[in-house]
């Protein structure tokens, strides 16, 4: 296990660093996704948004260009799953500072969303991107923008791996999907409430530890609902009461 472990560590720090020329032979690249430099881009990021600019900028890159390094590098199915995790992770974490100058977010936030359909992706993975797509989409406003595509991403993969049966195999990914509709619901109150029924179900028919994510699934929906529709009562009956006392005038 500590063989593997340092494996995975070594992994991290040289897998980038090396991409062909045109002859085919191994050359180091200046990128800051590269080897040791990426490395260092992580360890910075963990230090707060300060430390991750000031790593980038020693790089002679910025943030808009970082994403496009980025993406590259999610797209090659020469790198590992682990650098893979952590560029997603990294991209997650730093959403409002990487996105923050990018004219074109949402098209960025669409390209990551794309890799989920062409890369083959294992379990770890592709709940890093449910978790990832998730709070980019929040954080550019993605369904202002590209509405039909922040559907799509909703019910093609969020819904549909939460309605996937009861399979202790698929617990993680199970329980990320959740997690990710909580946050959606949770910026966007009563985004779901027409599904109420359908979590609760679901809720119902669980028989592993994913149990707890769904009853909180169902939960978080359910207070959004109540508080929406006490808000539009209590509204409704202020118009009246209004209402009454001008015609009383």
């Amino acid at each position: 296990f500590f063989l593997f472990c340092v494996q995975q560590k070594m992994e991290v720090v040289f897998d980038l660093g090396v991409v062909k020329n045109k002859e085919g032979r191994d050359v180091h690249s200046r990128s800051p996704t590269d080897g040791s430099n990426f490395f260092l881009l992580l360890k910075s990021a963990q230090e707060g948004k300060t430390y991750f600019w000031r790593r980038l900028s020693s790089f002679g890159v910025d943030p808009v260009l970082f994403i496009g390094y980025a993406l590259e590098l999610l797209s090659r199915p020469d790198k590992s799953d682990t650098v893979k995790t952590q560029t997603l992770q990294l991209l997650a974490e730093h959403c409002d500072f990487l996105f923050e100058r990018e004219e074109d977010a949402c098209g960025r936030v669409s390209d990551i969303f794309a890799l989920l359909d062409k890369t083959s992706l294992n379990m770890i993975l592709k709940s890093q991107f449910f978790v990832c797509v998730t709070t980019l989409m929040i954080c550019t406003e993605y369904h202002i923008h590209s509405p039909l595509r922040f559907q799509e991403f909703i019910e093609k993969h969020l819904l549909t791996t939460i309605s996937e049966e009861d399979d202790p195999s698929t617990v993680l990914l199970r329980t990320s999907a959740c997690e990710c509709l909580i946050q959606l619901e949770e910026a966007y109150p009563c985004l779901f409430s027409h599904k109420l029924g359908h979590f609760k179900e679901l809720a119902a028919n669980q028989r592993t530890v994913a149990s707890q994510a769904y009853v909180y699934l169902v939960s978080v929906t359910f207070h959004n609902t109540i508080h929406v529709l006490c808000e539009t009562q209590q509204k409704s009956s202020i118009e009246r009461i209004e209402e009454q006392q001008q015609q009383q005038q």
